[in-house]
């Protein structure tokens, strides 16, 4: 992280891969620095 003023305690992400390794969906990450992050996900409903 660049602003640490933010604040948090960086476990979202851990709790992100959690759900998703339980509910097998399928996800993507592409970051680039100064514009941003798109997070795609996919998953089946039966």
């Amino acid at each position: 992280r660049e602003d640490e003023s933010k604040g948090g305690f960086g476990i979202g992400l851990n709790i992100v891969k959690d759900i998703i390794d339980e509910e097998e969906i399928t996800l993507k990450v592409d970051s680039k620095r100064g514009e941003g992050t798109t997070f795609r996900y996919a998953f089946t409903l039966e």
